[in-house]
């Protein structure tokens, strides 16, 4: 479960903290189409859904109290490997023959925006986090309806902690690299914290929170230039790479992240970054006295930046050649209340993407999930262009190139800068 979770976070880590009336240019630079409306009735007719992993698993369950409200709807969903998901949605766009619904990864959203309807106004997403928001809104039209969100936080090992003498956790990069040391010298911990590099999205997993929470960013507010050579990028990858140079980090990590729980429950790796899921896995790996010595906080920040990492997740979105859109837009609708995304965060553990949910005794007073929902005020995401794949696996190579090789950030990001510039932000 920990590798389909990691897998699918990785897959659909994007958004951003702009408001959402400014949303991102899609692919074509089509302009947006005129929004539906919803029909007053009952849904009638079926329904058919593509999703992904244990979401689409948990999506029958959770849309019970759908087809109670509407018994003469059918609703089929079929379930799509994450790996594979991306490739299916391309060959249905071409070919015409689409679902209603589709799970869209939020990386997805610019590549995809010209085949799904605006979404109707009667869907109402202000109370969602504008990060959420932003993220499927393309061209200043919403394509898309947010399902949940995935973030990222700083996990601890807080009885290792405190035998480093530290009780609270630090806000700035100066303690953090501090506290990472004093895991090492004072508790007896191998590594002070593990920062993957050399696989897939490391960059995203381990640069990006630093560059954002540095006040810098890889790309400019129109999403039209890069920026990976800036002042505040370079001095970010310093910071990063200092971890690797006074062997506070393993330059050789283990990239598949499925090996960090067991180095964590030991005590050899104290601390890492990582999304809501993990909570599942060290439940089930540490054993029940295990959670008491587990503490998060959110991620530092340098002299010019505020805590910002990762928001990803995963939205539904209505095809352009759906059969049966009134039907369709009424089931988004009903996942995007408030009481049904708590419904689905019960099934799934997955973050609602209404604020209002978190005021449910289902998620109130959960210190662990408070710590989440601080990080998705500010949480933003990869930037929502066609090309971040491309761009992205430079960048993996780059970040390797940091730590393995010790090439100096500077070189690094003007290597890389003329690479992204090489491959633009168009397809």
């Amino acid at each position: 479960m920990f590798q389909r979770k990691l897998t699918a976070a990785v897959a659909v880590v994007a958004a951003s903290v702009a408001l959402a009336g400014c949303g991102r240019s899609g692919a074509d630079g089509a302009a947006p189409q005129a929004a539906e409306t919803i029909s007053s009735g009952k849904a009638t007719g079926t329904v058919t859904i593509w999703a992904q992993g244990n979401e689409a698993t948990q999506l029958p369950k959770v849309l019970e109290g759908f087809k109670q409200e509407n018994p003469d709807v059918t609703i089929n969903v079929t379930e799509l490997p994450w790996q594979s998901a991306q490739d299916k949605y391309r060959t249905s766009i071409a070919s015409g023959d689409t679902p209603d619904i589709g799970m869209i990864g939020s990386t997805w959203t610019p590549a995809f925006a010209s085949a799904l309807a605006p979404v109707p106004a009667a869907i109402d997403m202000s109370g969602m986090f504008e990060g959420a928001v932003d993220n499927v809104t393309v061209n200043g039209a919403k394509v898309a309806v947010p399902l949940y969100l995935d973030t990222r936080v700083v996990y601890y090992r807080k009885d290792l902690a405190e035998k480093a003498g530290i009780t609270t956790p630090p806000t700035d990069f100066a303690g953090f690299k501090a506290m990472a040391k004093a895991m090492q010298t004072e508790a007896g911990a191998k590594w002070g914290i593990v920062l993957p590099n050399g696989g897939p999205n490391t960059f995203e997993a381990v640069a990006l929170p630093a560059i954002w929470s540095n006040g810098g960013d890889i790309i400019d507010g129109d999403d039209t230039r890069w920026t990976f050579d800036s002042p505040e990028v370079v001095e970010a990858l310093d910071y990063v790479k200092s971890f690797y140079d006074e062997g506070i980090a393993d330059r050789n990590p283990n990239p598949d992240l499925t090996a960090i729980g067991p180095a964590f429950i030991s005590g050899e790796t104290p601390m890492f970054v990582s999304g809501p899921f993990t909570n599942f896995i060290l439940a089930q790996s540490g054993g029940p006295d295990f959670a008491s010595k587990v503490g998060v906080f959110p991620v530092p920040t340098g002299q010019g930046g505020a805590s910002t990492t990762l928001l990803g997740g995963a939205q539904m979105g209505v095809f352009q050649k759906a059969e049966n859109k009134d039907a369709a837009w009424k089931v988004l609708q009903y996942l995007s209340k408030p009481e049904n995304q708590v419904a689905f965060y019960e099934a799934t553990t997955d973050l609602p993407a209404v604020q209002s949910a978190y005021e449910d005794p289902a998620l109130a007073g959960d210190q662990t999930l408070s710590t989440f929902e601080e990080t998705l005020q500010t949480a933003k995401g990869t930037p929502n262009v066609p090309t971040w794949i491309q761009v992205s696996a430079a960048a993996d190579q780059a970040l390797e190139r940091v730590a393995k090789a010790g090439q100096s950030p500077e070189d690094a990001m003007a290597e890389l800068q003329a690479t992204a510039e090489g491959i633009g932000t168009e397809d």
